[in-house]
C-alpha cells in the first residue's frame, strides 16, 4: 500500500538546507614536512583548506577569504593524496592523531 505524504514548503526547504549542510570527511596521513609548516602557524593543528586542481593546500587560517599564496609560510601543499572526488574544493582541516581530517559540504 503506497503512502502520500505531504510537505509545505517550510518542511521542504528544511529538508534541502540539511542536504546541503551534510559534510563530507576525508582524512590523510600527515605529510613529512607537517611540523615545519606549523612553526609558522598561527592557529595551531586546524585551519582552512582548497583545493587547487590535483593539490590540496592547507592554510593556518581561521576565516575563508584570504588569499591562497603557494610560496607562503602559511600554506603546505599536498600533492596527489586522496580520491578528489570525495571531497569538496574548500572547507576546514584539523589535525586529529597523526592524520589530517578534511571537511567540506558536497
Amino acid at each position: 500500500m503506497k503512502k502520500i505524504i505531504r510537505l509545505t514548503e517550510s518542511d521542504l526547504t528544511r529538508i534541502v538546507k540539511r542536504i546541503i549542510n551534510e559534510e563530507r570527511k576525508v582524512t590523510i596521513d600527515k605529510p613529512k614536512d607537517y611540523d615545519n609548516f606549523q612553526k609558522n602557524c598561527k592557529t595551531k593543528n586546524s585551519g582552512l583548506f582548497k583545493r587547487l586542481g590535483s593539490n590540496i593546500h592547507l592554510e593556518c587560517v581561521k576565516e575563508s577569504g584570504t588569499f591562497f599564496h603557494p610560496k607562503s609560510n602559511n600554506v603546505l601543499i599536498l600533492k596527489n593524496v586522496v580520491d578528489y572526488t570525495e571531497i569538496g574544493k574548500t572547507g576546514p582541516w584539523k589535525l586529529v592523531g597523526n592524520k589530517i581530517e578534511l571537511k567540506s559540504t558536497l
